[in-house]
């Protein structure tokens, strides 16, 4: 029988690599074409004032981070499928059933012990308070 936790596992697995691979790809292709990030500038108008360079600077950072959030998401999701793939089998009822010794209730238990004691001659249980011994009668 197919684990489903394994399999869900190696599904989040290759999930994860699939945005490793897409993340890569992205960095290498704006790496070898630069004119890629400069783009981002049409999207946003630098004006003349004292912000433009800040503004520039920006248009440069943001496609970063993008690419750092995205393999920071690959990297979080192939770990998780990772662990998943890791983790132990969960156990059906009829197997737990057929593996567990048969449980006893804790007053079956204590009887079961007192039991024990008493035939090793060391009883615990203690005497009954109303219960008195018969006295031997006084010779006269």
């Amino acid at each position: 029988m197919v684990d489903k936790n394994k399999t869900t596992g190696y599904v989040v697995f290759a999930l994860g690599i699939v945005f490793l691979v897409v993340t890569f790809s992205l960095a290498i292709h704006t790496y070898l074409n630069p004119e890629f990030i400069q783009g981002y500038s049409d999207l946003v108008e630098i004006g003349e004032g004292p912000l433009a360079p800040l503004v520039d600077f920006l248009i440069y950072i943001i496609p970063v981070l993008f690419l750092f959030v995205m393999g920071s998401v690959g990297g979080k999701t192939v770990k998780y499928g990772i662990k998943m793939i890791r983790s132990p089998e969960k156990k059906t009822r009829s197997n737990v059933e057929s593996r567990k010794k048969p449980r006893t209730s804790p007053q079956t238990q204590s009887t079961t012990s007192q039991q024990a004691k008493t035939e090793e001659g060391k009883s615990t249980a203690p005497p009954e308070p109303n219960k008195q011994e018969p006295q031997p009668p006084s010779g006269q």
